[in-house]
């Protein structure tokens, strides 16, 4: 009798692992699939609006390149770009170093400092380009919460959508400031038709929107 129950035991613990195991590739691919979705809108929500920031579309597809242009674009400063790099690399290292000597409470001290710092500089930087892509694409600051938590969907809604690019429109940056080198689109323009209007003008000439 309690040799039937141990087989009926074990055949129980199989077929809780193989459902586990099921469960556990599928939740898989479901991750995978949502994760090259994203990849992709994200692609070619970027690509969509670099051109009509009328900047070149291809420039979405280059790593670090198309973080730039998207600078650039949005008159962000795009030395954040040098800044989060060196802090991320900087706080690696001791984090790597502090592992081979872990009596060393000076080296603990610095990766606690870089670590902080490296979130600190990570969540501003995208807080600032969430806003000032916003800003840019005539849309509300609201907008900002979606492109930093949901980037790619909003820039594929940005991109494919009827939302015009307003001239580079950036956050205040008190640290290093406004990006010198921004998109060639200047003056004023309308966040709804995108047509160039007047600078003391409070309403769009062309669609009557408040500006």
């Amino acid at each position: 009798m309690s040799g039937l129950l141990n087989v009926m035991y074990t055949d129980a613990e199989y077929l809780l692992a193989g459902m586990f195991m099921v469960f556990f590739i599928m939740f898989m691919i479901l991750i995978s699939c949502i994760a090259i979705t994203a990849l992709v809108l994200g692609i070619i929500g970027q690509w969509k609006m670099f051109e009509k920031a009328k900047e070149k579309g291809w420039k979405s597809l280059i790593p670090v390149y198309n973080l730039y242009t998207m600078c650039k674009v949005t008159g962000v400063n795009p030395w954040w770009i040098v800044v989060s790099f060196v802090v991320a690399v900087a706080s690696a290292v001791f984090n790597s170093v502090s592992t081979s000597y872990p009596d060393a409470w000076g080296l603990t001290i610095f990766v606690i400092l870089f670590g902080l710092l490296n979130f600190a500089v990570s969540i501003y930087f995208a807080i600032i380009m969430a806003v000032s892509t916003a800003r840019s694409y005539g849309k509300e600051d609201g907008w900002a919460v979606g492109l930093y938590f949901l980037k790619p969907f909003f820039m594929f809604a940005l991109g494919i959508g009827k939302s015009k690019y307003v001239g580079a429109t950036p956050m205040k940056d008190p640290i290093l400031g406004r990006n010198s080198k921004t998109s060639t689109k200047k003056g004023k323009f309308c966040g709804e038709c995108g047509k160039e209007v007047d600078k003391s003008a409070k309403f769009c000439p062309h669609c009557g929107k408040k500006i």
